[in-house]
C-alpha cells in the first residue's frame, strides 16, 4: 500500500467519524426540547392515513385554535375567566304556620300542592303544627314566574226562580250579596222577577260548616268529592269531624251548590215546585213557541204555545191548580178551556173536541178539564197549550215538567 492510499483511508475515516459526530449532535438537540413538538397547533400535524390527533392534556381544556389561546391569555392576565360564572344560589323561603292554617291553603298560597309541601320538609303526611317553619323551595316549577297564577273562579248563570231573592242566591254560591250585586250591576235594592238571568262567580273551594252528627264520608258523598281529597286539604282522620268545624271543600259540579242549598231549604224547593206547570197531555211536540209559517195560511206569524199531538178524545189534564176562568169558543182557538193560578198565571187549552171543566170550578193539578180535538184553525187533532204571565204569552217548555212523548 503505497502512501497516497494511506492518505485516502485516513479521509475517508475522518469523513466517517465527522458525521457519525453530527448526526449524534442532532438526535440530542431533538431531545432537549420535547415540548416544541406536543404544543404546535392542530391544524400543523402531519396529515395521512397513519397519523392520529395528538391527545389533549387532561387537565385542562386547551382552546381549539391560536388566537383562542391568545384571547383565553389576554382575559387571563386581567383576572378574568373564559367560563361562565356561576349564578348564586336563591335561597329558599320560610314560613311560620299560624293559627287557623291549613296546610293546604299555605300549599296554595304559594301555588304548590300540599304533597309537594309536604315532600320539600321531609313530612310523612301534609300536616305541620302552628309554630313550624315550613321551608318553601323557590326552585319549584310553579315558582318560576314572578307571580304565580291564582285558580280562577267559576262564572255561570243562573235563573231567579219563584221564591229567590237576592240574598239567597248569594249564599247558596258562596258570594257575598254586595259581589253579586256588583257583578249584575244591581243598585236599586228591587229584587229581580222570575225569569231574569244573574251571573254568579263561584270559587272553586268554598268552606262548608260541618252538621250535627255529619261524618266526612257524607260531606264527600254530597258534595261528590273523593274522601281523600278531603284528609288532603284539611289536614283531618277520618274521626275529626266536629259539628260546627269549618272545612274546605272543592267545587267539582257548579250547579251542585244549588241542589244542596235547596235541600236544606225545603221552602224554597216548595216555592219552585209551585212555579212548575205539569205536562197537560201524553203526546208528540210537534209546533214550539216563536215565529213560524202558519200550517194553513202560510203566512209568517208568531205562535204563542206549543202544540201536542195525540189521538182524537185523548184526555186533557190541568197542569196546574187553579180556578176555570172561561169555557166556550173563541176564533182560531176552537173550543177552549182557561184556568188561572195563584200566582195570576193562566193556562189555556184550544181546539178541544169536548169541554168538561165548569166555569169558576176550583181544579187541581191533574183534573180533567176536556178533550183532544181539532176545532178552530186546525190541521189536525192536538192540543194548542199556552202559558200566560201577566196576560202575555210565555214559552210553556221554560216551565212544563213531567211525562211527554
Amino acid at each position: 500500500m503505497t502512501e497516497r492510499h494511506y492518505g485516502v483511508l485516513i479521509f475517508s475515516l475522518g469523513l466517517i467519524i465527522l458525521f457519525q459526530s453530527l448526526a449524534i449532535g442532532h438526535d440530542a438537540s431533538r431531545l432537549e426540547s420535547p415540548a416544541l413538538t406536543i404544543l404546535l397547533p392542530m391544524e400543523t400535524a402531519p396529515s395521512g392515513p397513519e397519523s392520529e390527533p395528538p391527545a389533549a392534556p387532561s387537565a385542562v381544556a386547551t382552546p381549539s385554535s391560536t388566537r383562542e389561546q391568545a384571547v383565553a391569555q389576554a382575559l387571563s392576565s386581567q383576572g378574568m375567566f373564559v367560563e361562565p360564572l356561576a349564578a348564586p344560589p336563591v335561597e329558599d323561603l320560610t314560613y311560620t304556620m299560624q293559627q287557623g292554617d291549613t296546610f293546604y291553603a299555605v300549599a296554595k298560597q304559594f301555588a304548590m300542592s300540599a304533597r309537594d309541601l309536604a315532600t320539600a320538609n321531609g313530612l310523612a303526611r301534609p300536616w305541620a303544627p302552628t309554630g313550624s317553619v315550613l321551608r318553601i323551595p323557590r326552585q319549584h316549577p310553579r315558582l318560576s314566574t314572578e307571580e304565580a297564577a291564582e285558580p280562577t273562579d267559576i262564572v255561570m248563570s243562573y235563573r231567579i226562580r219563584a221564591g229567590d231573592t237576592l240574598a239567597n242566591v248569594a249564599e247558596r254560591f258562596h258570594m257575598n250579596l254586595s259581589e253579586l250585586l256588583t257583578e249584575n250591576k244591581l243598585f236599586s235594592g228591587k229584587e229581580p222577577a222570575a225569569g231574569k238571568i244573574l251571573r254568579v262567580r263561584i270559587p272553586r273551594v268554598v268552606e262548608y260548616r260541618v252538621g250535627q252528627g255529619e261524618s266526612l264520608w257524607k260531606v264527600s258523598k254530597t258534595y261528590q268529592v273523593a274522601l281523600g281529597t278531603l284528609v288532603e286539604m284539611n289536614n283531618l282522620a277520618l274521626a275529626d269531624l266536629k259539628p260546627g268545624q269549618t272545612i274546605q271543600v272543592p267545587v267539582t259540579d257548579p250547579a251542585l251548590l244549588d241542589r244542596i242549598w235547596r235541600e236544606k231549604h225545603p221552602e224554597a224547593r216548595k216555592a219552585a215546585e209551585s212555579n212548575r206547570f205539569q205536562f197537560p197531555l201524553f203526546g208528540r211536540i210537534t209546533d214550539r213557541y216563536g215565529y213560524r209559517i202558519h200550517p194553513i195560511h202560510g203566512e209568517e206569524n208568531f205562535h204563542s204555545g206549543v202544540d201536542i199531538a195525540a189521538p182524537s178524545g185523548a184526555p186533557i189534564h190541568c197542569a196546574r191548580p187553579g180556578t176555570v176562568e172561561f169555557v166556550g169558543t173563541k176564533p182560531g182557538y176552537g173550543r177552549l178551556v182557561v184556568v188561572r193560578h195563584a200566582d195570576g198565571s193562566q193556562t189555556w187549552y184550544a181546539h178541544c173536541s169536548k169541554l168538561l171543566a165548569s166555569m169558576g170550578s176550583k181544579v187541581k193539578a191533574g183534573t180533567l178539564l176536556a178533550k183532544v180535538g181539532s176545532t178552530g184553525s186546525a190541521t189536525g187533532p192536538h192540543l194548542h197549550f199556552e202559558i200566560r204571565k201577566n196576560e202575555t204569552p210565555v214559552n210553556p217548555l221554560k216551565y212544563l215538567t213531567g211525562a211527554r212523548a
